[in-house]
C-alpha cells in the first residue's frame, strides 16, 4: 500500500488536516497547492482579515458598489440560493440589522440595501475543503482526504470511516458511517451556545447534531445548519441537492439516530 501524507494547518479559524496516499514526490507538492487554495479563501472570505472580500463589501456595499473575486462571489451566490431554499432558515447576514434578502448580486458586483453585515463563515469553509480537493486531484492524486474541523470530502472510491460526537457527551465518539467520493459536514450547539433559526426565532436542541452527507463540502456546510433547525422539515431541500442527513439525538443516556430522508432497507 501506498504511503500515507498528512499535514495540518491552523486556517479558517479550525485546523486543516489534509492527508494523501502515494509517493512523497508526488504528494507533497499536492498538499502545498492544497493548503494554498485553502489560504487564498480565508484570505478573501475571513471576517478578521482586514484586507479581505468580506470586510470591503461590510463596510462599503451599503453605500456603492464593490466588486469582489470570482470565488467570493461564487460562495455568496450559492449562500443566496440556499437562503431562498431553506425559507430563510440560512442566512449569511443574521444577526445584523438585515438579512440575505437584502444583499444584491450581479455578476461580481455586491450591493447592500441597508448597513449591515455579512459572514460567510456556515459555507465558505467547505468551499475551501473542496477547492483543496480539486488541487489534489489536478496534481494527479487518486486518493485523499481533506478534515477542516468536521467539514471533509474524501477523494477516491476508498471508504472512509467517520466517527461522530455523541451530542449528549461530547467528548465520546462513535463510527457512525463510510463515507467514499464525497463530502460530510457537522453542525450542533454542543460547544456553543444553541443555533437560533433566523426565519423563525426557533433555537435549536442542544442534545441533536445534524451530520450532511452531499456531492460537495460546500452544500454539506450549509444544509448541516438547516437540518439542525428544521429536522424533517428540510427533507425536501436535502432531495434537491441529492443528499442525506444522520440526525443524533441524546436522551437520557441513549443515542438515537434517524436518517433524512430515511435510506432504502
Amino acid at each position: 500500500m501506498n504511503p500515507l501524507h498528512r499535514r495540518a494547518r491552523p486556517l479558517l479559524g479550525t485546523f486543516i488536516e489534509v492527508a494523501c496516499r502515494g509517493e512523497a514526490a508526488r504528494c507533497l507538492p499536492a498538499i502545498e497547492a492544497a493548503f494554498t487554495a485553502i489560504a487564498r479563501v480565508h484570505a478573501l472570505m475571513s471576517v478578521h482579515e482586514k484586507a479581505s472580500d468580506l470586510t470591503c463589501i461590510n463596510e462599503r456595499a451599503h453605500r456603492e458598489p464593490v466588486t469582489v473575486d470570482a470565488q467570493t462571489a461564487c460562495v455568496l451566490a450559492a449562500a443566496l440560493e440556499l437562503h431562498r431554499e431553506s425559507g430563510g432558515a440560512f442566512d449569511v447576514a443574521a444577526g445584523s440589522k438585515g438579512s440575505s434578502d437584502d444583499i444584491e448580486l450581479r455578476g461580481n458586483v455586491v450591493r447592500f440595501a441597508r448597513p449591515m453585515r455579512v459572514d460567510l463563515g456556515g459555507i465558505a469553509k467547505g468551499y475551501a475543503v473542496d477547492r483543496a480537493i480539486e488541487e489534489l486531484a489536478s496534481h494527479g492524486i487518486s486518493r485523499a482526504i481533506v478534515n477542516a474541523g468536521g467539514d471533509l470530502r474524501v477523494l477516491g472510491d476508498d471508504a472512509e470511516l467517520i466517527h461522530l460526537r455523541d451530542p449528549g457527551q461530547p467528548a465520546r465518539l462513535h463510527p457512525a458511517l463510510t463515507l467514499a467520493r464525497g463530502a460530510m459536514a457537522t453542525s450542533a450547539g454542543y460547544f456553543s451556545r444553541a443555533i437560533v433559526d433566523p426565519a423563525t426565532g426557533a433555537t435549536s436542541e442542544g442534545r441533536d447534531s445534524a451530520s450532511v452527507v452531499a456531492p460537495t463540502a460546500m452544500i454539506a456546510d450549509a444544509l448541516a445548519k438547516v437540518v439542525l433547525l428544521r429536522g424533517s422539515l428540510s427533507q425536501a431541500l436535502l432531495e434537491r441537492y441529492n443528499a442525506h442527513a444522520l440526525v443524533l439525538r441524546a436522551v437520557r443516556g441513549a443515542l438515537h439516530a434517524r436518517w433524512l430522508p430515511r435510506l432504502p432497507a
